[in-house]
């Protein structure tokens, strides 16, 4: 029997996120972060909910995550809309990626990093991820997500 979770090979539903990993998941989403709507709906997004003294380095970390990530070039990850209920696989990875940095295991983060980016993972996806991940958790917004659960299902 199927978690109730997964949908398909594919996709799962959010259901089981929390609410700072919705915000990452939602944060991470708006890649590519180059026009300036998207820039003002983010910035609007991590101020409101970070505040004015936390918005601008997790803005700095978000550029630098985007940065890493676009440079994956044929592993680009699956990222969905922001207003989608579902989550990838990539996104799972990515979510379970973040918590760990978040949690200062490096090396296993970077297990982690290379297991997801392959080839061409760079040690840069760690560093901007731990950044941001230090400023949610300075916010006190832990992530905690079943994202290794998630994760379990996909295999």
């Amino acid at each position: 029997m199927k978690p109730p979770f997964l949908l398909d090979a594919s996709l799962m539903t959010i259901d089981r996120l929390g609410a700072a990993d919705l915000f990452l998941l939602w944060t991470l989403r708006q890649q590519p972060i180059g026009d300036g709507r998207c820039y003002s709906l983010v910035s609007a997004g991590l101020r409101h909910t970070l505040g004015e003294r936390h918005a601008e380095p997790a803005l700095s970390a978000l550029f630098g995550t985007s940065r890493v990530l676009a440079a994956l070039g044929g592993h680009r990850p699956l990222l969905l809309p922001p207003r989608c209920g579902f989550i990838t696989h990539d996104e799972v990875c990515l979510l379970s990626l973040c918590s760990t940095a978040q949690l200062g295991f490096v090396e296993r983060s970077r297990e982690q990093a290379r297991a997801f980016a392959g080839p061409r993972w760079s040690p840069d996806l760690v560093t901007s991820l731990t950044r941001l991940t230090r400023v949610l958790a300075d916010c006190s917004l832990h992530l905690w997500s079943s994202a290794c659960e998630m994760r379990r299902a996909f295999n």
